[in-house]
């Protein structure tokens, strides 16, 4: 079963326009969406893309579990790294504005080199850079870094959550074997949400 799109606009407009609270409404957006179908529709591009996968990725640390291990102190912040999207960049600094997770304060870092993203928690890849940092990749395929992406081939190349673009909708794809080899647990409530991939 498919959501009408005024359905889905009504939905994604909703849960853009809460500053603040991104983590209350991004549960009522899953729960609308677990109802009907892991399809978000971007509603005749009337909003924006960037900043969909900005909430999303945001809000996967809230379905995620990370292992002590992959903080080196206690007062370590929480980190994404995005590469090859300065869009995105701008729209989660905006997000994290006095957001926390697991009370530990966010760090975005825009940029990538491997000392600067073998600490990050989530790691996101343009799909445009994808092909520069494929061996790295491959590197951090056993660190707890959660590895997402927006490609046909990222979770074959190593990914653990690929965002796929259709046209105008975007649908959330895990490899759970990737995210184990990562010591990565991810809640049943995201899982439940999207196609799961081998």
């Amino acid at each position: 079963m498919t959501i009408p799109n005024h359905k889905n606009k009504k939905i994604v407009n909703a849960m853009l326009s809460c500053r603040g609270f991104y983590r209350q409404c991004f549960m009522v957006f899953v729960m609308a969406i677990m109802m009907s179908t892991s399809w978000v529709c971007l509603a005749d591009q009337k909003v924006n893309s960037d900043e969909l996968k900005a909430v999303y990725l945001f809000n996967f640390s809230a379905f995620v579990e990370w292992p002590q291990s992959s903080f080196s102190h206690k007062n370590q912040s929480f980190k994404y790294c995005i590469f090859g999207n300065s869009n995105i960049v701008y729209y989660l600094n905006d997000i994290v504005k006095n957001e926390v997770v697991n009370n530990r304060e966010i760090q975005v870092i825009d940029g990538f080199t491997y000392n600067k993203i073998k600490s990050c928690q989530i790691l996101f890849v343009d799909a445009s850079a994808e092909d520069k940092v494929i061996n790295t990749l491959k590197l951090l395929k056993e660190n707890s870094t959660l590895l997402v992406g927006e490609s046909l081939d990222f979770l074959d190349r190593g990914g653990m959550i690929n965002l796929n673009h259709d046209y105008k909708r975007i649908e959330i794809e895990i490899n759970l074997a990737n995210a184990r080899k990562g010591n990565l647990r991810i809640s049943s409530k995201l899982l439940r949400l999207a196609k799961l991939k081998q």
